[in-house]
């Protein structure tokens, strides 16, 4: 199936000198243009075709700032063949048809290339803005993708059989095809001095040796089919990616709250559209291996990175690594403590993943005829899960907040790594004890320590609110480390507030100068206000008696005329 792309300037010469080119094309191409034609226009040769199309940009309206719509379309080498003359031709005549169905009353200029990367047929259709009939805008109907792939599908289908586009085991966008090619080229570059160095007898100059770029996308491929081979199950596999430092996003319901199956399991399995199939939807927590800028959006559907990570395709790797050890033999998994850091904004939706865990040894394999005990699950162990996952995640929020307050640096051997984990380990549990006698202490003087684990009742999933669990964790650390602070503070007297004492009236002949002066300004208030009350009460005599002699003289004159 040919593909297509729409795109829209308001510099139309440009678009059109692009497209026709200067001398080679890309890729070293010899020439830019295998075939160049115009639809209701001139060849190119004898006018160009810009200034064919700037009569009618003149004439358009003057809000009217788009010139030109530029149109592409690529055609797979199973339907045009770039290394035959003939379906050149035949591209070319398809782009004019095109151009002429899409855009009937405009011009359009058509340019066939083979100089892309891959060397495909592909044509670029550029098509006036302004209609020669009335100097109108193009209908919008023209420039829609869905519209214009139609018409494209069904101009070509009548000349060949449309290629289906087939599902990529390994899909590789143009990003990380970039960055791999220049990771080869750094690689290249770094064997490149080292041969050098060894020839010339010198020592590697580090300045010219480069590091490779960080390709996230391969790193989440690699930990996806590492933890699949480990995985027995779906819910095994969301445990898995969840020690290598990948979330296996569950379904939503429109409260974005988790959706959970009769097993109070979570439901991780996104169900098909008419575009897409059920699908997997893969994050990566672990952003130590970006050296410094770490994107916003690390999730990717697992259709985007190939057929590969499909559901189906992951539920045949399960069970496929291979032990280590002999079935009979007890396999011990060495105490090692592995670390990961956490995306600073990822969504406290879920069970967040343990970042520092030490894994437990594996228990000797039972026999196959024996049968395996099945676990019940009752509220309460879903209860005490919830909270050892939320212990956890606030383990990692203390370890975080323990290297920012100590300075510790990142550890490059286990014996620093495990030290740092057992000072953490031991803080967490004083600061345990430390919040319930802190909670006492705030109770006597009727306030109340706030809490640092939350429970979602719809969800059973315990959340802990960073910016809580970190103020209460450093004002823990700061009494811990500083007690003699806390203590001068406590040897002070407390300071009783002086008691309110009632105002007592004082004499006049006691009173001092400041008091003598209110007194005295009270006084000339009071008597202000009896001259105003006596004049107010003179006005309103004055007025009412105007009154009565106004009624008594229209009384008089009604007198009158009732006799008359």
């Amino acid at each position: 199936m040919p593909y297509s792309h729409i795109t829209r300037t308001s510099f139309g010469a440009d678009a059109i000198a692009y497209a026709r080119g200067d001398g080679t094309g890309h890729n070293g191409a010899d020439v830019r243009n295998e075939y160049t034609a115009g639809v209701n226009m001139l060849p190119d040769e004898v006018v160009p075709f810009e200034q064919q199309m700037r009569p009618y940009w003149e004439r358009a309206h003057f809000r009217h700032t788009t010139q030109v719509n530029r149109f592409i379309v690529s055609f797979h080498p199973s339907e045009l063949d770039p290394e035959r003359p003939e379906d050149h031709a035949l591209g070319l005549a398809i782009g004019c048809e095109i151009a002429k169905r899409n855009a009937p009353d405009n011009q359009s200029a058509v340019f066939l290339q083979t100089d892309g990367k891959g060397g495909k047929v592909h044509l670029h259709i550029l098509t006036s803005d302004v209609n020669m009939s009335d100097c109108k805008g193009l209908d919008p109907l023209a420039y829609a993708h869905f519209h214009f792939q139609e018409i494209v599908d069904e101009v070509c289908q009548q000349y060949f059989d449309l290629t289906k586009t087939e599902a990529q085991p390994e899909k590789i966008n143009h990003a990380v095809r970039g960055a791999r090619i220049k990771n080869e080229q750094i690689r290249a570059s770094n064997e490149l001095e080292r041969k050098q160095a060894a020839e010339e007898g010198r020592e590697v100059d580090p300045d010219k040796i480069k590091a490779e770029r960080y390709i996230w996308q391969d790193d989440l491929r690699q930990r996806v089919k590492e933890a699949a081979a480990r995985a027995t199950d779906e819910q095994s596999f969301a445990h898995q990616l969840r020690l290598s430092g990948v979330e296996l996003v569950p379904v939503k319901n429109k409260d974005k709250q988790p959706i959970r199956d009769e097993n109070r399991n979570l439901i991780y399995l996104h169900p098909a559209t008419k575009k897409q199939p059920a699908y997997y939807t893969y994050e990566l927590v672990d952003i130590s291996g970006f050296p410094d800028k770490i994107p916003k959006n690390l999730k990717s559907k697992a259709h985007k990175l190939g057929t590969n990570y499909l559901p189906e395709a992951i539920a045949k790797l399960f069970g496929t690594a291979s032990p280590s050890v002999q079935d009979d033999q007890e396999d011990v998994t060495p105490n090692v403590v592995f670390e990961g850091r956490t995306r600073p904004d990822a969504e406290d939706q879920y069970d967040a993943p343990p970042v520092f865990f030490e894994p437990s040894p594996r228990r000797r394999k039972p026999q196959k005829n024996a049968e395996k005990p099945k676990p019940e699950t009752t509220e309460k162990s879903l209860e005490e899960k919830a909270m050892d996952d939320a212990r956890n995640i606030a383990r990692t929020y203390a370890f975080t907040l323990m290297r920012r307050v100590y300075g510790w640096q990142r550890a490059t051997d286990i014996d620093e790594l495990n030290r740092q984990h057992q000072e953490r380990d031991a803080a967490f549990e004083q600061f345990t004890e430390w919040r319930v006698d802190r909670r006492k202490e705030l109770a006597r003087n009727g306030e109340k320590l706030p809490g640092i684990y939350v429970k979602n009742k719809s969800s059973d999933y315990v959340s802990v609110p960073r910016g809580e669990f970190e103020k209460q964790f450093a004002e823990f650390l700061d009494k811990r480390d500083h007690p003699e602070k806390y203590a001068a503070i406590q040897e002070q007297p407390e300071q009783q507030p002086a008691p309110v004492e009632q105002p007592q009236r004082v004499k006049p002949e006691k009173l001092p100068e400041q008091a003598k002066l209110t007194e005295r300004a009270r006084q000339e208030i009071a008597e202000g206000r009896s001259i105003l009350y006596a004049e107010l009460q003179r006005i309103n005599a004055a007025n009412e008696k105007r009154w009565a002699e106004q009624e008594q003289q229209n009384g008089g004159e009604k007198d009158s005329v009732i006799k008359s």
